[in-house]
């Protein structure tokens, strides 16, 4: 019997819940800082995913915990830096207050660095109790490296503020490609790679992450411009007031509609070709097709 989504989660947020609790009195406040962020809510996808890839291998999904909370940490952290003044400079996220309205900005800064370095030794951890060998420890290390590094995630975040240079179509995938599918994509392969040896197979999941990143900045893209604030949790319109390079910026809405229809397409194509039970990826997709927030 599969598990279902919602049991994935309530133990993923269990495990989250655990992290910066026990640490030194003089240093609370910086735990309460990383806390604050990992534990306030979201879709929770990038964990998700790896757990549901080897759950599709008919392997046990808790297998890939260490590895789904590391990438929550590495997405949170980015979360954190992105709203900080010098950057997007916003004051809500998921419906809260932004991490460096409660805290300040130095803190804020420091707690995205606290998570981004706690999930490297998450990963060791999960390697410690035996879920994975030191072999794929090693692989989910590089896999996890790469996408949050300066040619993954960080890469993407310079050609996104750099992005009045060149604004063309080919501009705009690479810096989605890099800031919003890098993790995503690298959460499908961290999965795979618990799971096969196979290259195929890993190359497979690799595709279907790079579609699916595509898909989740277009819908991004669009519902900043025709969503609900009150579902997202945050103001919609703030691409367009600081002038971001986006897909509605580029194509348009009725285009970039068409072109995630597309990439949707090719998304359950992808799945189709992978060798395991991707049903719970095929109801997921099809739910994300219609997301509001």
């Amino acid at each position: 019997m599969m598990t279902s989504e919602k049991q994935m989660l309530q133990e993923i947020d269990a495990f989250c819940s655990t992290l910066f609790s026990e640490g030194p009195p003089d240093l609370a406040e910086i735990d309460q800082a990383m806390s604050y962020s990992l534990l306030s809510g979201g879709k929770r996808l990038r964990a998700l995913i790896p757990c549901m890839v080897v759950e599709a291998h008919q392997k046990k999904w808790q297998q890939a915990l260490y590895p789904a909370v590391a990438l929550e940490c590495v997405h949170t952290y980015s979360l954190i830096h992105d709203d900080l003044p010098c950057m997007d400079n916003d004051d809500y996220r998921r419906g809260k207050l932004t991490n460096h309205k409660v805290f300040g900005e130095a803190v804020a800064l420091l707690a995205g660095d606290g998570l981004l370095t706690e999930s490297f030794l998450i990963l060791t951890q999960g390697q410690i109790q035996g879920d994975y060998s030191p072999e794929q420890a090693c692989l989910l290390v590089k896999t996890l490296s790469q996408a949050a590094g300066r040619y993954g995630m960080i890469g993407g975040q310079i050609l996104d503020i750099k992005a009045e240079i060149n604004r063309t179509p080919e501009r705009l995938l690479r810096m989605h490609r890099l800031k919003t599918g890098a993790l995503l994509e690298a959460a499908f392969v961290m999965g795979s790679y618990l799971v096969t040896e196979d290259p195929e197979v890993v190359s497979l999941w690799r595709q279907i992450g790079q579609c699916f990143g595509i898909i989740f900045q277009m819908q991004d893209d669009l519902l900043d411009v025709i969503g609900d604030p009150a579902l997202m949790g945050k103001a919609t319109g703030r691409d367009a007031s600081l002038q971001k390079w986006t897909y509605i910026e580029c194509f348009g809405v009725p285009t970039t509609q068409q072109l995630l229809e597309q990439e949707f397409i090719q998304l359950f194509q992808l799945l189709e070709r992978v060798p395991a039970n991707t049903s719970a990826f095929v109801e997921m997709f099809a739910r994300i097709k219609n997301r509001t927030q």
